[in-house]
C-alpha cells in the first residue's frame, strides 16, 4: 500500500475512533468526554508522527510531538488539578521539548535555541508555582528574562542583516 493511501486511511480511523471515543464515553459516563480537547490533540499528533516518519517533515515532527505533549499536559492537568501556571509551564514544556526533538533529528540550530529560551521560562514558571520565588521576585525576573531574550533576537537580527 502507498504511503499516502495509508496515511488517509489512517487518519479516518482516527477520526472515527475518536468520534466513537466520546460518543460512549458520554453514553457510559466516563471522563473522556470533559478532556475533548487532549483526545483531539492525541489522535492529530498520532496522524502528524505517522507523517513525519513517511516523508521526514521537520514541521510535522514538531506539531505531533507538540500536540502529544499537550495531550499529556492536558490529562495531567486534569487528573492532578494543575493551576493556571502549571498549565502554562507545561505548555510551554511541549514546544520546548517539541523542538528539542527536531533539533535531535533534523540538527537545525534554531531548535536548540527555542528549546533554551523556554528551558529558562519552563524554570521561572515552575519556580514561581513552587513558592521557591516570591511574587516580588518572579515580578522582576519574569519581565526581565523577557527584556533579555528581545534584546538577543533584535541584536542578532540586526547583526544579520544586510547593510544597504
Amino acid at each position: 500500500m502507498k504511503r499516502t493511501i495509508f496515511l488517509r486511511v489512517f487518519s479516518v480511523f482516527c477520526a472515527v475512533a475518536y468520534g466513537l471515543l466520546l460518543r460512549y464515553s458520554i453514553l457510559y459516563n466516563l471522563p473522556i468526554h470533559k478532556l475533548w480537547f487532549s483526545t483531539a490533540l492525541f489522535f492529530l499528533g498520532s496522524i502528524l508522527l505517522l507523517r513525519s516518519a513517511f516523508y521526514r517533515i521537520d514541521s510535522s515532527l514538531w506539531c505531533a510531538v507538540f500536540f502529544a505533549a499537550c495531550s499529556v499536559t492536558g490529562y495531567l492537568g486534569y487528573l492532578y488539578r494543575f493551576d493556571s501556571w502549571k498549565l502554562a509551564a507545561g505548555y510551554l514544556f511541549a514546544a520546548g521539548y517539541a523542538s528539542l526533538l527536531v533539533f535531535v533529528f533534523f540538527r537545525q540550530i534554531f531548535h536548540i535555541k527555542t528549546f533554551a529560551i523556554l528551558s529558562g521560562a519552563v524554570l521561572l514558571l515552575l519556580l514561581y508555582c513552587t513558592d521557591v520565588l516570591g511574587n516580588l521576585s518572579f515580578s522582576i525576573l519574569g519581565p526581565s528574562y523577557v527584556f533579555v531574550i528581545l534584546g538577543i533576537i533584535f541584536y542578532s537580527v540586526g547583526r544579520n542583516t544586510k547593510k544597504v
